[in-house]
């Protein structure tokens, strides 16, 4: 009796904590569940790494819990919960976690057949993309002939790809709704599944245009040669014009199809018929497109078709087929186009040399050299650019030559500034004082265009040419080769030039020569001598806040004070101009013993030298403070309002 009572008494102590036991189990899935979608979303990828690690070692029972609270719209906040389902099939299909892929894959087809609802479903066939499997094709292709999930479930299959998926749509098709029918021909286009071939044509006789379209190009993605005729047929029925049912599309994408697929004499007749049906100016561009891929796939075997394009008329049918020509053959591809280009002139065989020019075969720079001295300028200029392309450095002195001439002097002197470095412009400084006219001009450039400073003298002498083109480049050239040592010769230049545009250039040359000569910021700078010295100082006063310093700013503020007239003005436009905060003590005396546009701008001004200044904010505030009172101008007191809402004090 007592042993039959111990024996009770152990099995309800067993089952007790057994039960115990199972609940706390219970809790602790439920509380890892809850505590890894409270990390929904996670602020970074390693976080996210291990939470999803987390998940994966709860299992089935685990994804289950976390499925269970997918809701439908309008029913509840499943965010964290779709961020994790999501998160978990990304990480489960990344290379190398095949288990995790299988075990999520698994987990998501549980959860698919779960849940009623079909915005949930169509979240879970989403999931499935990603992990999915030929394991999934059997449970959900069930799912193809419900309108509302048809295009999910294509979608996952899609992106499984392989016979399995495409037999799965193909099998389905006939007993799906005509809403989901063109989602279904279009899939098995991209999966290009020849035995569905059947099946898809009897779709392009559909009166559904969304129907037919799709179908015409998933038969030309299937390539299958059976469907030649109809897809050609009704190319040649929309007259290979635009159609809604996109026809002359579909039927290019089956000829290149067709080539992939190593049906070589079918997908030429094919291309041949392309080419032969859009000869009009207004179809040319399905003409280009068929000779594109006729030289993609069968290269130099489009020679013959490439030379006579470049035969037609509309030039820009010639430059898309010279731009196929560009990437086609080898060398002997190349003798052709030079054999072409010898037999035409003008604008064709321009076109061709560029052409040449882009292709870099070697073979060509003979033809194109000579090409220099064709009659035609067009002819000439694309010669050069060729030739640049071709022969990078190696083309300089045959340029030189050229430009040397005196024709085509732009084309030249640009493919020149490509070409030459400032170590090696001894040549041009050598054609530069040995020609005149446009063509020295030419010469000036390209010195100046590569800073060489060691030609100041010569080009300096130029500035006294009587030759318009001449003198111009030199003065524009001399901002670029000038340094500190040039600046007496630059100072006489600007002081004694007459044109406004000289005066401009020549004070642009002496900003370039001082503005590092740190002399020049002082009282015995060569500038402030000139400046005392010359009855012309507004030229040089206009170029002072360029140069800087203390010393300078005192002597423009003395003029100011102390002139009146021109001058008084050229000294205000320094101060108003001046690059740094110095100059507000001066601005803010103007605006203080001044009025009308005197205040005003000097108001202006010293708000902006403020504004940029490198002061603390506290002491900016009191500058906008002291100026306020004299900003009389409603702009004016605009700008300090703003400055003040900009500062954190």
């Amino acid at each position: 009796m007592n042993k039959r009572i111990f024996q009770f008494t152990a099995i309800l102590l067993l089952a007790l904590v057994t039960a115990t036991s199972f609940a706390q189990d219970r809790r602790t899935l439920d509380t890892k569940v809850a505590d890894a979608l409270a990390q929904m979303p996670t602020n970074d990828l390693v976080h996210l790494d291990r939470v999803m690690g987390e998940l994966l070692n709860l299992g089935a029972e685990g994804f289950q819990k976390i499925s269970e609270q997918l809701t439908p719209p309008g029913m509840g906040d499943d965010t964290a919960v779709r961020f994790a389902l999501n998160s978990l099939a990304r990480y489960a299909s990344e290379f190398g976690k095949e288990n995790a892929r299988q075990q999520v894959e698994k987990s998501l087809l549980a959860a698919l057949e779960s849940h009623s609802d079909t915005e949930v479903k169509t979240f879970l066939l989403n999931q499935l993309q990603l992990v999915g499997s030929n394991s999934m094709v059997d449970p959900v292709k069930k799912y193809l002939t419900n309108d509302q999930l048809a295009e999910p479930v294509v979608q996952a299959l899609l992106a499984l790809g392989g016979s399995n998926a495409a037999t799965a749509i193909m099998e389905a098709f006939p007993n799906v709704g005509e809403s989901s029918k063109p989602t279904m021909i279009k899939a098995l286009g991209e999966l290009r599944y020849e035995p569905a071939v059947s099946v898809v044509t009897s779709a392009a006789s559909s009166d559904n245009l969304n129907l037919l379209k799709t179908a015409l190009m998933a038969l030309a993605e299937i390539g299958s040669p059976d469907s030649y005729k109809l897809l050609f047929g009704a190319a040649k029925k929309a007259n290979f014009e635009y159609c809604p049912a996109n026809a002359a599309e579909a039927f290019l994408v089956y000829a290149n199809r067709l080539a992939e697929k190593g049906e070589t004499k079918l997908s030429q007749k094919a291309l041949k018929a392309v080419m032969k049906a859009n000869q009009a100016d207004d179809k040319l561009h399905n003409y280009a497109a068929a000779l594109s891929v006729y030289a993609t796939h069968y290269g130099y075997e489009a020679m013959p078709l490439l030379l006579k394009a470049v035969e037609n008329n509309n030039k820009e049918f010639r430059y898309a087929a010279l731009n196929i020509a560009e990437k086609v053959g080898g060398v002997a591809a190349t003798r052709q186009w030079i054999n072409l280009a010898g037999t035409v002139s003008g604008e064709r065989k321009a076109e061709i040399i560029d052409m040449l020019g882009r292709r870099g075969d070697q073979l060509a720079v003979g033809f194109i050299i000579g090409n220099l001295n064709d009659a035609s300028p067009g002819v000439r200029k694309d010669a050069i650019e060729a030739l640049t392309r071709l022969q990078g450095e190696e083309a300089v002195p045959v340029l030189l030559n050229h430009l040397e001439k005196g024709t085509d002097t732009e084309a030249a002197k640009n493919a020149l500034v490509q070409l030459i470095d400032q170590k090696h412009l001894e040549p041009v400084a050598a054609r530069m004082k040995n020609t005149t006219g446009e063509t020295k001009a030419a010469f000036i450039d390209l010195v100046a265009a590569k800073s060489g400073k060691e030609y100041f003298n010569d080009i300096l002498a130029v500035t006294k040419s009587q030759n318009q083109a001449e003198r111009t480049s030199a003065f524009d050239a001399l901002k670029y080769v000038s340094t500190e040592e040039n600046l007496d010769a630059l100072i006489k230049l600007l002081l004694d030039a007459q044109a406004e545009e000289e005066i401009k250039q020549a004070q642009l040359a002496v900003v370039a020569a001082a503005k590092d000569a740190e002399a020049e910021k002082t009282e015995k700078g060569k500038l402030l001598h000139a400046l005392n010295a010359t009855s012309k100082k507004e030229r040089i006063i206009a170029i002072l806040p360029e140069i800087g310093g203390d010393a300078v700013l005192q002597t423009i503020t003395g003029y100011f004070n102390n002139s009146t007239g021109s001058l008084k003005d050229a000294a205000f436009g320094a101060l108003t101009s001046w690059k740094d905060y110095s100059a507000a003590g001066s601005l803010y005396q103007v605006a203080e013993s001044s009025t009308g546009d005197y205040r005003a701008k000097a108001v202006s001004n010293f708000v902006r030298q403020v504004r940029t200044a490198n002061l603390p904010d506290d002491q900016k505030l009191l500058q906008y403070r002291k100026i306020m009172p004299f900003a009389e101008e409603v702009e004016a007191q605009r700008q300090i309002i703003n400055g003040i809402g900009n500062l954190k004090t």
